[in-house]
């Protein structure tokens, strides 16, 4: 069987390196397997072998890791050319992808691996199991490769984990899980244990740490507000047991206090205790007891062997220290055809993952990370307010924003200014009452008149005719005559002057034919006497018939005057007016209030900010900015508001000092 193949993880296809020798494999917990192997120049395969080719190394029966070639050298001498290949396993390729700057807010463990691993350029892996959750807000800026950032991700967490990897499928999975707590194999002096040695260092213990993050100064991301205040972490039963060991952790990387707190509560975890490390020479006794000069023996019989596998719990097992349970960290072998059963193992008391991420990259990274710097971020106006017009101010807090120092607060109150102009307006209509008159009476005479004489006629009256009676009259008698008299008999008629017959008529109505010699009237011969008549109480009928007419008018008014006396009683008059559309003139000028107000109301973010003047100086009022559920100020939209009492003109300043690390906008 072979132990390397040349295999094409997208196909499936594999071929068989014969000739390949001195093949060699080396696992490390949570950190990049590496292998190798040796072949002839001139072996044909050497053609198809490139750098980034796919190599298979299995270990007997059992497939150790797809690898990758990332070094080849050839070597020309006394004897045959050879080409040895350095190899690194396929997770090698997460570091072939970069980030330039990637920001998570309150993901899942899941959701943040997620992300880094969707930075993917070529999509070769992809994310299996993950068995932890926690919700940290994360950050990484000029990453070059994936699997740093992967693994910082658990780190903050705290929690113990392994790396396990499938690579018989495509795309490939990558697990993160809890390490096993049970011992599953054991290395005895005597049994399984060739050598070993054993090496205690004191010097990198740590008791007492100081964890701090991104930014200098004031601005520097400290555990305090999560740790009742103290800045440090310490394990006192660590200082009583060997000695006050302090360090300052410093990493740029964290800009997240929650993030911080949770890493170095597990570096001190790692590090409170002087490290051991046993490397141990071991016999790998499934190779051993499966040798072709052992089969024989044990045909019959089942073979159960310790299987010694990488993050695996070990009892190991010395004349002098007795029993120790101690986790595999590295595994390898040297030779896996030539010496199959010699094993290597470091073996240490250290957590499982003992940040294995290379310390000198994170060097790199915060070097190419900017710090930032602090900025005063000033607002300054004037607005004029009254109790039913207040000022209503927004401002923002940048997204980039790391910290907020504070926000100082003036409020100056001065008088109210107003300006004018003529402005045209529409036609308007303004109806009212006026108020009640008193009244009152006025004498006096008009000047004197000229006088005249007026000539003229009355129109055509139409006529007409009136018909009725008088009133009863009251009748009576007529006073004595007291003489005689006569009365008329007879009215001669026409006729000759001579005794002729003659007509006399009385009253019209009737006549006489008689003889006379006279044309006059034929009178009585004598009076009757004095005498009166008695007429009693009697009525006329009368009808009046007028036709129609007009009358000639002539006036003569000679000059006068006109005596007058007016009397007017209280009263009221309706007006209506109507003001066409005009302009005004300008009037040039600032006009102010007389007065100023004699209280104010101020509020930031809707928290009422106490005051007990209508002036402010240079009041922090960061503490009444909205905060989110960890108690920071909240990056966004803020907003101003004061109130007075009276009408007024406010100077305001509002200076933020801020801590800002540019990472969006553009360059212009």
């Amino acid at each position: 069987m072979n132990s390397v193949y040349l295999t094409n993880p997208v196909t499936g296809a594999k071929r068989g390196i014969k000739k390949a020798y001195n093949i060699s494999y080396s696992e490390r917990s949570n950190n990049l397997f590496t292998g190798g192997f040796t072949l002839s120049a001139d072996d044909d395969l050497t053609k198809k072998i490139k750098q980034f080719s796919f190599i298979e190394i299995y270990d007997g029966e059992k497939r150790v890791e797809l690898f990758v070639v990332v070094k080849s050298a050839e070597s020309y001498g006394s004897s045959v050319p050879v080409i040895k290949y350095d190899l690194m396993d396929a997770l090698f390729l997460l570091n072939l992808s970069v980030i330039e700057f990637l920001q998570l807010t309150n993901p899942t463990t899941r959701e943040a691996m997620q992300a880094v691993m969707d930075c993917q350029y070529l999509p070769y892996w992809t994310l299996g199991d993950v068995e932890f959750s926690r919700g940290f807000s994360y950050q990484w800026e000029n990453e070059n490769g994936l699997l740093s950032p992967l693994m910082s991700v658990l780190d903050d967490t705290a929690e113990q984990y392994v790396i396990e990897r499938d690579t018989t499928k495509f795309p490939f999975v990558l697990h993160f899980r809890k390490p096993t707590s049970k011992v599953s194999a054991r290395v005895k002096q005597g049994y399984n244990m060739t050598g070993f040695t054993v090496e205690q260092e004191g010097k990198n213990l740590v008791n007492w740490i100081l964890p701090k993050g991104n930014a200098e100064g004031i601005n520097t991301v400290d555990i305090s507000k999560l740790n009742g205040g103290k800045r440090y972490l310490m394990d006192q039963s660590s200082m009583d047991e060997f000695f006050p060991a302090m360090t300052i952790w410093k990493d740029d990387r964290y800009t997240v206090a929650d993030n911080l707190f949770a890493a170095a509560k597990s570096r001190l975890n790692a590090w409170k205790e002087p490290n051991v490390d046993w490397n141990v020479s071991a016999v790998d006794l499934t190779k051993v007891l499966r040798h072709p000069e052992n089969l024989a023996i044990n045909q019959n019989r089942k073979i159960k062997a310790n299987e010694l596998k990488l993050d695996s719990l070990v009892e190991v097992e010395t004349k002098k220290y007795g029993k120790i349970n101690l986790r595999v960290l590295e595994r390898s072998k040297s030779d896996v055809t030539g010496k199959p059963g010699e094993m290597t193992l470091k073996i240490t008391n250290e957590g499982i993952n003992a940040f294995a991420y290379d310390e000198e990259r994170q060097q790199d990274i915060a070097r190419m990370t900017a710090n930032g710097a602090q900025n005063i971020i000033p607002y300054i106006f004037d607005r004029e307010a009254d109790d039913t017009e207040p000022v209503d101010f927004s401002f923002e807090i940048p997204e980039d924003c790391v910290n907020v120092n504070n926000a100082f607060l003036w409020i100056k109150p001065t008088n109210f200014r107003a300006t004018s102009k003529g402005n045209k307006s529409t036609d308007t209509v303004v109806s009212s009452n006026t108020s009640s008159a008193g009244g009152g009476t006025t004498v006096g005479s008009t000047s004197e008149s000229g006088g005249g004489t007026t000539v003229g006629s009355t129109s055509s009256a139409g006529g007409g005719q009136t018909v009725g009676t008088t009133s009863s009259s009251g009748g009576g008698q007529t006073s004595s005559a007291n003489g005689n008299h006569r009365h008329v008999m007879f009215t001669a008629a026409a006729g000759p002057l001579n005794w002729t017959e003659g007509v006399f008529a009385a009253n019209g109505t009737a006549g006489l034919m008689l003889k006379t010699n006279t044309s006059g009237s034929i009178e009585t011969a004598g009076s009757s006497g004095t005498h009166s008549h008695t007429v009693s109480s009697h009525t006329h009928t009368v009808s009046i018939t007028i036709n129609a007419h007009t009358h000639d008018v002539s006036i003569n008014i000679p000059a006068h005057t006109h005596k007058f006396s007016v009397k007017i009683e209280p009263h009221t008059h309706q007006v209506s007016i109507t003001i066409p559309g005009h302009t005004h003139p300008i009037i040039y000028g600032i006009f102010k209030y007389s007065r100023l107000p004699s209280s104010m109301e101020v509020w930031i973010d809707d928290n009422v900010v106490p005051v007990d003047s209508t002036s402010v100086s240079r009041l922090d009022v960061v503490k009444y900015l909205k905060k989110d559920s960890s108690g920071k100020v909240v990056r966004g939209a803020h907003k101003l508001k004061i109130k007075p009492n009276d009408l007024v003109r406010f100077e305001i300043q509002l200076m933020l000092t801020v801590f800002i690390k540019s990472r969006i906008g553009g360059k212009v």
